[in-house]
């Protein structure tokens, strides 16, 4: 699948598009690290100086990442150099965390990035007997979907689900104070907000 530019339509990169085998064979692959005990037979504080160290992975390589954020999204340079650095405390930055997990020495499989279409590759991970667990956020179609599949394996789901950042303005209110933020949260990555690293 091609990666375009938005504001050029120059094409940017290629990848692939994961399918059910490719999403049983990341599913297997955490299963295996996660039974031989590979991590949790390390002391914590080996554990935490792994986890620091994909942080450090993130700053390291800020500019890189900002940069292609900002070509494959859109949004401004100072916006992407913003979000790397809250992304280094919180280890969120897509797929770039599977590049620092294994450069701060994580055994392979223990974070495995997929990209893919809901319809082929997501459906199969919500149905995979193997998955624990599911995380998702996004549209409650979808959500539902996801939840009724997990159901057939008995697997607890966390949703957070529905539109971003909904709010109530009054016919009474004054809008001056108000159109702003809601405005901020409307557009902007909630990671920049949440840490006061921009407003």
């Amino acid at each position: 699948m091609d990666v375009t530019d938005p504001a050029t339509g120059e094409k940017l990169a290629e990848h692939a598009l994961a399918d059910a085998a490719d999403v049983d064979r990341a599913v297997q692959a955490a299963r295996r690290v996660h039974l031989s005990d590979a991590l949790t037979a390390m002391r914590p504080i080996e554990r935490g100086r792994m986890v620091q160290a994909m942080g450090r992975y993130l700053i390291e390589h800020k500019d890189e990442i900002a940069r292609t954020l900002t070509l494959e999204q859109g949004k401004p340079l100072w916006e992407s150099h913003i979000e790397v650095e809250g992304a280094a405390l919180y280890f969120e930055y897509y797929g770039n965390q599977a590049r620092a997990a294994e450069a701060a020495g994580f055994p392979p499989g223990a974070v495995n990035v997929l990209c893919w279409l809901g319809r082929d590759a997501g459906a199969a991970l919500a149905g995979h007997a193997d998955v624990n667990q599911i995380v998702f956020t996004g549209s409650v179609p979808t959500g539902i979907a996801i939840a009724t599949a997990a159901a057939q394996n008995v697997v607890p789901c966390m949703l957070e689900l529905g539109g971003k950042s909904a709010a109530i303005v009054h016919a009474d209110a004054d809008l001056r104070p108000s159109s702003p933020p809601i405005q901020r949260r409307r557009f902007v990555n909630p990671l920049i907000e949440r840490h006061g690293m921009l407003f």
